[in-house]
């Protein structure tokens, strides 16, 4: 681990965010010394081991998670020095006002390695929905070749979005973004300004795993919260910034009984209420946030087509389906 300010800093391209980091965040990351990294971007770094305990003092409160038996899972508050996000019990990020740089204290009951998991994913939502862009909760592919339209996958947590994505690797797309779908909506058509470099499946989509690691430049390692982490350095190579045109969203629901893919067009109204739903970062009490949000959604449901798709979740036919749903002769593309 890096040693002072001074120290080379792990760099990764994250949701259209140069990130330098003394925290390895997984695949990806090239470390650089200062002469080398230039300016911009954001800087993530360890504060101290220390107790991570009871609310935010002061500032304006802009989110709240409740866990499901009362507790706080995570605070959010600004002023005039910035932001403070505290996943309670675990971690205390302290964010600059100009959204470049994160401080990070750790409870001692935590290990320093899900430092990594919460910024990847939640902070850097937290960071980015700040900043203006419209992140969402899923995953995105790359048509293939050389291509610059992808296709998201919405859904919450178990919902197959990142192991469809994983299917359409197998078939020759590229990966764009798993978990967090970070979008400039004020743009038409849509564009997803950037990703990361990881699938983060579930040990239990075996058969999705295997199959993807088939795919030559396929690499695996496994997560703080035991997924396997999954990166294609082909898609890497490919398209190293992430940018892509959203040419369609689809909500996936697998499901083990059925045989064929289905697929139902879904109106604008529900639309709007299933993206509006579906945000990475649950909990915001900040109007303005709140609103721009909204906003965004209805923006992107109102240029992009929305898809309901019934999934054959079996090995044999779901790469297959997922295909077939993607591919140039759909009614979709």
């Amino acid at each position: 681990m890096p040693e002072g300010d001074d120290a080379g800093l792990l760099g990764y391209d994250l949701y259209g965010l140069r990130v330098w980091s003394e925290v390895d965040l997984g695949f990806g990351g090239v470390r650089r010394g200062p002469e080398e990294r230039g300016g911009g971007g954001l800087t993530l770094r360890l504060g101290e081991r220390r107790p991570v305990r009871g609310e935010l003092a002061g500032g304006r409160e802009v989110a709240r998670r409740p866990n499901p038996d009362g507790s706080v899972f995570y605070t959010a508050t600004a002023d005039r020095d910035g932001y403070r996000f505290r996943v309670h019990g675990h971690l205390d990020f302290a964010v600059s006002a100009g959204l470049d740089e994160v401080r990070v204290d750790w409870d001692p009951s935590v290990d320093v390695d899900e430092v990594g998991l919460y910024f990847v994913g939640t902070v850097l939502s937290f960071v980015r929905t700040l900043g203006g862009c419209l992140t969402l909760h899923g995953s995105a592919v790359r048509d293939p070749g050389a291509s610059a339209s992808a296709v998201g996958f919405l859904g919450p947590s178990g919902s197959g979005k990142t192991t469809a994505a994983a299917l359409a690797l197998v078939r020759g797309y590229a990966m764009v973004s798993d978990d967090v779908l970070c979008l400039d909506a004020g743009r038409r058509p849509p564009v997803l300004v950037g990703g990361c470099d990881e699938l983060r499946m579930r040990p239990e989509a075996s058969w999705a795993i295997e199959a993807v690691l088939d795919r030559p430049g396929v690499e695996t390692r496994r997560t703080a919260d035991g997924r396997v982490a999954i990166f294609d350095r082909r898609s890497r190579c490919a398209h190293p910034d992430g940018v892509a045109a959203l040419r369609l969203l689809v909500l996936p629901e697998p499901d083990r009984t059925c045989r064929e893919l289905e697929v139902e067009a879904v109106s604008p109204a529900e639309a709007l209420l299933v993206v509006a739903g579906q945000p990475r970062l649950t909990g915001w009490v900040d109007r303005d946030v709140l609103a721009a949000q909204f906003t965004a959604s209805a923006d992107l449901v109102e240029a992009v087509p929305v898809v309901r798709a019934r999934l054959p979740w079996v090995s044999d036919r779901a790469a297959e389906a997922v295909a077939s749903l993607l591919g140039a002769s759909s009614p979709w593309h």
